[in-house]
């Protein structure tokens, strides 16, 4: 979780003015891995991305096919939930 990206990505908002966030904001938590999941209409996980950092999340083109291939045959779409 803590990386040398990570570390750059909060010193560059420290540097900037901004306040950083801690354990006990309810908006972030710096020592929390994310992650995006895209679930079909029938409520079925259809894919996972796992965060490899705070900051890390997948790329609007990612997002956008998977969506695109979902609504044509989310059946052979690959996820790993743990």
């Amino acid at each position: 979780m803590w990386n040398i990206q990570t570390l750059d990505y909060y010193v560059e908002q420290k540097l900037s003015g901004k306040q950083l966030p801690t354990k006990l904001d309810k908006n972030d938590d710096p020592n929390q891995m994310g992650g995006d999941v895209v679930i079909s209409k029938e409520g079925r996980v259809i894919w996972v991305y796992k965060s490899k950092s705070p900051t890390d999340r997948p790329s609007v083109k990612q997002l956008q096919c998977v969506l695109e291939y979902s609504i044509h045959d989310d059946s052979h779409l690959n996820f790993d939930i743990t």
